[in-house]
């Protein structure tokens, strides 16, 4: 399948940046499957992804009436990345309620953050510098209880350039190519 990132806006205030995005992915036959609007934010030289906009609107609109309680600490990458370096752990925890009776929990926990590389990568839109990260990312939904391990290769000023998705026994699962930036 394919994704399609495009920058809505972006807003510059004295203290931070906003970079508003939306998000469109469809699958191999071209099929819309998934749309949302994300918001990242650079701050203090920290760039900054809220875990919440990882969910689609679609699987939240499943929810829709039902109370949503949410908490999180933020996915972050400091402008100042070093190889070796370890990178701040993320989490959310969503608690979906009906009437006051918690209906489900879901937890998602990004750990083992870490820089292993500087590498160059070419792809169809071009050759990036970039720096290797891997990490551990763990879902918990009812009796989903999942864990994978993630490599993504970013590049200062791009973003992610590749990034290929394990699971916990190391078979691929997914993975993603940077293939234009238009």
């Amino acid at each position: 399948g394919t994704d399609q990132l495009t920058v809505t806006d972006v807003l510059e205030m004295p203290d931070k940046t906003v970079l508003k995005v939306n998000m469109k992915s469809a699958d191999k036959k071209g099929e819309d499957v998934y749309s949302n609007d994300i918001e990242y934010l650079c701050e203090d030289g920290v760039f900054k992804v809220s875990m919440e906009s990882m969910m689609s609107s679609e699987s939240m609109e499943a929810y829709k009436d039902m109370e949503i309680t949410m908490t999180q600490n933020e996915l972050q990458i400091p402008s100042d990345l070093t190889v070796g370096q370890d990178l701040p752990d993320a989490d959310m925890e969503m608690v979906i309620s009906s009437n006051g009776m918690q209906v489900m929990t879901m937890n998602m926990k990004i750990t083992n953050r870490k820089v292993e590389a500087q590498e160059s990568v070419t792809t169809s839109a071009g050759t990036f510098e970039c720096y290797k990260m891997s990490q551990s990312m763990n879902m918990k939904m009812m009796f989903i209880n999942k864990t994978y391990i993630t490599t993504d290769w970013f590049s200062e000023g791009i973003g992610s350039v590749k990034s290929e998705t394990h699971t916990e026994s190391g078979k691929l699962d997914s993975y993603r190519i940077l293939t234009a930036i238009t």
